[in-house]
């Protein structure tokens, strides 16, 4: 976590101050997820996607799917 830490604090040397810095909430969570979810294996690191729910939500869109196919012809 730490080289992770480190990468990111070069990447961004110059480009935004210290001072100006402020997260939103979306990416307080998304960091907050990815620093739950750090392991390494293989001598790799891996971290869950931020942008992905647990468990997925697919939500029930019938209606908009027969009307999108009903577009198309």
């Amino acid at each position: 976590m730490h080289q992770l830490e480190r990468f990111w604090a070069v990447e961004n040397s110059g480009v935004i101050p210290k001072s100006e810095v402020s997260m939103s909430v979306e990416n307080k969570e998304a960091l907050a997820m990815m620093e739950q979810s750090v392991k390494l294996e293989d001598d790799h690191y891996q971290i869950a996607l931020p942008w992905r729910q647990r468990p997925t939500f697919l939500p029930f869109n019938r209606f908009m799917v027969e009307r999108r196919l009903q577009a198309l012809n």
